[in-house]
């Protein structure tokens, strides 16, 4: 079984090779800030085609067999940080709309990236519950988030 684990982002890492091996690293750079979204997908394949990992999702018609499994969303500790610092000075209603919009945005990126539905699900799910205890943690914290 060949493994391949990516972080996706503008520059994406990867780890590829088989399972109980020693694994290949490096990254590919997926796209300007001013780039389409397309753009992405198609320089991974040509930056995963030129460390040779004989991925399956080339340009040239073949369905690709592999699941995309994201970095985990909860343990991007900037984003968490950020909402839940924006959050803490939102009113508590106002607070739950902006948590939900984002977590729709999160939900969608990850759905154009051809993440699973229930990956997404879970993801979500993670990623809502690290933001909260972020915000648990801020508003109890000496000084609170005020």
């Amino acid at each position: 079984m060949r493994i391949l684990a990516l972080d996706v982002a503008t520059r994406t890492g990867f780890a590829i090779g088989k399972a109980g091996r020693r694994l290949r690293v490096g990254a590919v750079r997926l796209r300007q800030p001013h780039d389409e979204l397309w753009v992405d997908s198609v320089n991974l394949v040509n930056g995963l085609q030129r460390v040779d990992c004989r991925c399956s999702c080339s340009t040239q018609g073949r369905a690709m067999t592999a699941e995309i499994l994201p970095f985990p969303s909860s343990r991007r500790r900037t984003f968490v940080a950020r909402h839940a610092a924006h959050i803490a000075l939102l009113a508590p209603e106002a607070g739950e709309r902006y948590l939900t919009r984002q977590m729709q945005i999160q939900a969608e990126t990850m759905s154009r990236r051809g993440i699973a539905a229930e990956r997404i699900t879970a993801e979500i799910s993670a990623l809502k519950a690290s933001i909260r205890a972020k915000l648990v943690h801020l508003l109890l914290a000496p000084g609170g988030a005020a």
